[in-house]
């Protein structure tokens, strides 16, 4: 029997602010998650994509990400 590899998928939460509400991606995998990375969903799946490529565990992917943010 293989067991399957834990991967990270891009999910969705709309945030309510001061200036109103948004969209914001984030990575979740079973009970791992790594919420409001970024409003650009093209950007968080070409993190989620390379995080799941390395296989990182979530505390390494949460470096990896701040690396990336602006």
């Amino acid at each position: 029997m293989t067991t399957k590899k834990k991967e990270y998928r891009v999910c969705c939460e709309e945030l309510i602010c001061e200036e109103g509400t948004y969209l914001t991606y984030g990575m979740a995998r079973e009970t791992d998650v790594i919420r409001d990375i970024s409003t650009d969903r093209i950007f968080v799946e070409m993190i989620t994509e390379l995080v799941n490529r390395l296989q990182l565990d979530p505390q390494r992917a949460k470096a990896l990400i701040e690396q990336l943010l602006p």
